[in-house]
């Protein structure tokens, strides 16, 4: 008999039958909190302020036709997401409403780039896994109307990918804290003093001790939850941890359904019968007060016996063989881009957290405070005379706060910027701008070049030469002052021209 090779090792273990149970659970905890989320943009207005509002919305390189739909259209959208993660919650056509939790939330991302939410970017990673993944076997609608697809298993490696990929923000965090600001307790430093709400009931809530214990702590979890997780005996532990983290989170940040998604998420580090094991010890204790029926088979011995004769033990045929084998290959290439684009910002001069090159979609969550002060001017090509613009009628207070301290923003409104003046007032000008920009407690210093024509500049992939290094060092005490105080950096610029 032939030694079998590793693909072929790796294909049986991964093809291994494993109760379908947490699967069920995930996929009813996600589909409810996809709910509620598509709920809270009506209930908070958010349709209306991030989307129908602003005049002029941020868009992702490559992705400027991506903009909102009329009203009525962007209402109904939301409700169609709503109706989608009602459907999954139910296993009722599980994939087709999968997939269009994908496309939806995606083209949600994709219509503000200053409102990029980590949690949405995890919301269409999974929705996109779940096209694939089984969850739709058991405890479906699904599986109630088409019975040949009813099966209390499921592969491995639909376990695994899923694991994997909530692995991933936890492994990449705790990567991403690894760095000399959040190791002195920033920008927890500046942050915790002013949560009121917090400091209510804990008095000594903003003391820097506290920041620095919050900070390591914050760090600790993030390296060591996956490993925790994965080992039997302090699983339960650290699951425990972890809510009580993520609870404190959503206590601390107001930070919508992330941290509730992570609990329920967390639980496909469990063995994977769990949910059954309960519904089992349950109807044990109930039974009690019921007569038993004779002949019939219930509770978690007819749970095993479907299990048992599930059929995932029946030797793949030689097409299946195949498909498994394109399975893994695809997965391998899913996980490498995953485990790829979080470090893109290496390929970037300077600190990531200054400069934004490589910031989204590398789970760099919580790790840097910025405070602006930003000013631009438009100068006449012919006359070369300056005038101070406003954006605020072209922008809503939370665009002009994020384009402040985003390189790529402010560049994207001063394209606009220049072609609204020279479609309006037929003029043909320069955009500049002057911007301070203080970073975890340094004192402020320029973000991008005053003497660079911004509306001139490519948005690319490229590094931005005309971005400022970051030069000032982490002081002892934080700078926390307001940018109206900063008189001797915010100066009147100098265009003068030869």
């Amino acid at each position: 008999m032939p030694t079998p090779t590793l693909m072929q090792i790796l294909a049986e273990r991964a093809f291994e039958p494993r109760d379908a149970a947490s699967l069920v659970f995930f996929r009813v905890t996600f589909g409810l909190i996809l709910l509620w989320e598509a709920i809270r943009f009506f209930v908070n207005g958010l349709i209306d302020t991030v989307y129908l509002e602003p005049r002029f919305h941020f868009t992702y390189l490559g992705f400027g036709w991506v903009r909102p739909l009329p009203e009525e259209w962007l209402t109904l959208h939301f409700v169609l997401l709503g109706v989608a993660a009602l459907l999954l919650t139910l296993g009722m056509l599980t994939r087709l409403s999968a997939a269009w939790l994908c496309v939806g939330w995606t083209y949600v991302l994709l219509l503000e780039k200053a409102a990029y939410l980590n949690h949405l970017y995890l919301i269409f990673l999974l929705a996109g896994l779940l096209v694939f993944v089984p969850t739709h076997r058991t405890f479906s609608l699904d599986a109630r109307h088409r019975p040949a697809w009813r099966s209390d298993s499921v592969p491995a490696i639909a376990l695994w990918v899923l694991r994997t990929q909530i692995a991933i923000p936890y492994v990449f965090g705790a990567i991403a804290k690894l760095n000399g600001d959040w190791l002195h307790g920033l920008p927890l430093r500046l942050w915790m003093p002013r949560m009121t709400h917090v400091r209510e009931f804990i008095p000594f809530f903003g003391e820097p001790w506290v920041a620095m214990l919050m900070s390591y702590s914050g760090f600790l979890l993030d390296l060591l939850a996956v490993p925790l997780l994965l080992w039997r005996r302090t699983r339960p532990w650290a699951f425990v941890v972890i809510v009580l983290f993520h609870l404190f989170n959503a206590l601390m940040f107001r930070i919508g359904i992330f941290p509730w998604f992570m609990i329920c998420a967390t639980t496909l580090f469990f063995d994977p019968g769990w949910p059954r094991r309960i519904l089992g010890t349950v109807w044990q204790i109930s039974r009690r007060a019921l007569a038993p029926v004779p002949g019939k088979t219930t509770g978690a011995s007819a749970l095993r016996l479907n299990h048992e004769s599930s059929g995932g033990l029946r030797p793949p045929a030689r097409h299946e063989i195949r498909d498994r084998r394109l399975i893994l290959v695809g997965v391998a290439v899913w996980f490498l881009i995953q485990f790829t684009v979080p470090f893109r910002h290496l390929l970037y001069p300077g600190d990531v957290d200054w400069t934004e090159e490589g910031q989204r979609f590398s789970w760099r969550m919580m790790l840097c405070d910025k405070t602006p002060a930003m000013r631009l001017f438009a100068i006449d090509k012919q006359t070369r005379r300056v005038t101070a613009i406003d954006p605020r009628p072209f922008l809503n207070e939370w665009q002009l706060n994020y384009m402040s301290y985003d390189p790529d923003l402010l560049v994207q409104f001063s394209h606009y910027l220049a072609d609204e003046l020279r479609r309006t007032k037929a003029l043909d000008v320069e955009i500049h701008a002057q911007v301070f920009c203080s970073l975890n407690g340094r004192r402020p210093q320029l973000l991008v070049d005053p003497d660079i024509d911004l509306a001139s500049q490519t948005r690319s992939l490229t590094p931005q030469p005309w971005i400022v290094p970051l030069t000032e060092l982490l002081p002892s005490k934080p700078w926390d002052q307001p940018p109206s105080t900063w008189t001797e950096f915010v100066t009147p610029p100098d265009f003068a021209r030869p």
